[in-house]
C-alpha cells in the first residue's frame, strides 16, 4: 500500500491585497511541495468581506481593545489607502488560481490537526506576531493543534518590545510552540526575555526561491518601458521625493505602487502580485520604503534606494528593512537623496543568501523531524500503556 502523503498547515498573512503577504505565504508553501509535503495555506472562515479577515468577532475585539489600550499612541501619516478595482482583481485571481488558500472553520483545523498524516503546522512568516496589535489572534500561535505539531517559521513582533496589555498573552501562547525561530535579531531577544529559549534567526520566506525560481515558476517577463518604480507604504520622504523627481526629468517614467501618489509626475499601475513582480524585474531602478519590494529587488540584482519613514523615532522605523541592509551590507542605499545608485555587491549578497537559504530549509527538515519523532514517541507511550506494558 502507497504510504499516504504527509501535509504541512500553513497559518500565515496572505489578505489584505499585500504583495509581500501572499508571495511570503506562496515561497513558503512552494518550498514545503519542494520538500514532499502536500503544504496547505489556511485562512479561517466568517470574514465578511472578500479575500480579507474581517471576522465579526475579531473587528469587535479590536476596536474593544484599540479603545482601552491605544486611543492616545499618534498615528504617523501614511498614503492613500486606495486600491483599484482592477488591482483587486487580480490579487483574487492570485488567491484563486495560484496560493489556492483553504477556508476552514476553527473545529475543522482542531479536527485536521489530530490526524497522523498532519506532519506539523507552521506559523510564520510576516508581522503575524505584532507586539502592539489590538487583536492577538490565536491562529498564528497554532493554538488549534497539538502542542507538539507546533513550528514557528520566521515570525516577526514587528517591534523590539511588548505592551504591557498584550504581553502576558504573547508570552503563554510563545511558550507553548515547541519550536521556535524568528524574523529579525530583535525578535530573538523578546523570545528569550519571553521564554529563556533561543531562537534561530531566519530570513523571509520569499528568499527560499531563488531568482531562477520566481522567474520560471511564473514564466516571469519584465514590464516594458524605461521606468523606475516607487513603491512606498508610508509617505515619501523628501529625500525619495527628490531622487524621484530626478529620474522623471532624465526621461524615465514613475510608476507607483502600491498606491496612487498624488505627485503628477507618477503614474498608477494595476498590479497583483504577479504584476509586482514584473513591475520589479523590470525596473531601471527601485525606490522604496518596503521590506518586501527591497527584498525583491535584491533577488532580481536592481538598483535600489532604501527610505526610512519620514516623521517618526527610530524606535518605529521598519526594523526588518534595516536588518536586511546590514546583513547584506547595503546601508549605503539607505535615504539616499541624489539619482546616482551605489554599485551593490551582489556576488557577496547571494553568497549570503544561499547560506541563509540553506539554514531556512534545514530548520524545516529538522522541526519537522523531530515532530515526527515525537509523536512516534507519544504513539509508542499510547500503546504500552493500553496494553499494560
Amino acid at each position: 500500500m502507497t504510504e499516504m502523503k504527509r501535509h504541512v498547515g500553513i497559518c500565515t498573512l496572505s489578505t489584505g491585497f499585500n504583495y509581500g503577504s501572499c508571495l511570503q505565504a506562496y515561497a513558503l508553501k512552494r518550498t514545503l511541495e519542494q520538500l514532499g509535503y502536500t503544504a496547505e495555506v489556511y485562512r479561517l472562515s466568517g470574514s465578511f468581506i472578500p479575500d480579507r479577515d474581517a471576522r465579526r468577532g475579531k473587528i469587535f475585539i479590536m476596536r474593544v481593545r484599540s479603545f482601552l489600550y491605544q486611543r492616545d499612541q499618534a498615528v504617523p501619516p501614511g498614503a492613500p489607502l486606495n486600491r483599484s478595482k482592477r488591482t483587486i482583481s487580480l490579487f483574487h485571481e492570485f488567491y484563486v488560481h495560484i496560493l489556492r488558500p483553504e477556508t476552514v472553520s476553527w473545529k475543522e483545523l482542531r479536527t485536521r490537526a489530530r490526524l497522523p498524516h498532519y506532519a506539523g503546522f507552521l506559523c510564520g512568516s510576516d508581522q503575524i506576531w505584532k507586539a502592539n496589535a489590538s487583536y492577538v489572534d490565536p491562529l498564528y500561535y497554532l493554538r488549534f493543534a497539538p502542542e507538539n505539531k507546533r513550528i514557528a517559521f520566521a515570525p516577526s513582533f514587528g517591534n523590539e518590545s511588548i505592551p504591557s496589555w498584550n504581553e502576558p498573552i504573547i508570552k503563554r501562547w510563545v511558550r507553548d510552540i515547541p519550536y521556535l525561530s524568528v524574523r529579525e535579531e530583535s525578535g530573538r531577544g523578546l523570545i528569550r526575555e519571553l521564554t529563556g529559549r533561543e531562537a534561530e534567526v531566519l530570513f523571509d520566506p520569499v528568499f527560499l526561491l531563488t531568482k531562477e525560481n520566481w522567474i520560471g515558476e511564473f514564466s516571469l517577463t519584465p514590464h516594458p518601458g524605461k521606468y523606475c518604480l516607487a513603491y512606498f507604504l508610508n509617505t515619501m520622504s523628501d529625500a525619495a521625493k527628490e531622487v524621484a523627481e530626478q529620474y522623471s526629468r532624465n526621461g524615465y517614467e514613475m510608476i507607483s505602487l502600491p498606491y496612487e501618489q498624488t505627485d503628477e509626475n507618477m503614474t498608477a499601475e494595476d498590479a497583483g502580485p504577479l504584476e509586482f513582480l514584473r513591475l520589479v524585474y523590470g525596473a531601471e531602478a527601485i525606490l522604496t520604503d518596503s521590506f518586501h519590494a527591497l527584498a525583491f529587488s535584491i533577488l532580481f540584482h536592481k538598483p535600489v534606494y532604501a527610505y526610512r519613514k519620514p516623521g517618526v523615532s527610530d524606535l518605529d522605523q521598519p526594523m526588518r528593512l534595516m536588518n536586511l541592509l546590514q546583513m547584506l551590507g547595503m546601508e549605503d542605499c539607505l535615504d539616499r537623496s541624489t539619482m546616482n545608485p551605489l554599485p551593490i555587491d551582489y556576488e557577496t549578497a547571494d553568497r549570503i543568501i544561499n547560506a541563509e537559504r540553506q539554514k531556512a530549509v534545514g530548520y524545516l527538515l529538522s522541526s519537522l523531524k523531530a515532530v515526527r519523532e515525537n509523536t512516534r514517541s507519544r504513539s509508542k507511550g499510547s500503546m504500552a500503556r493500553s496494553t499494560g506494558k
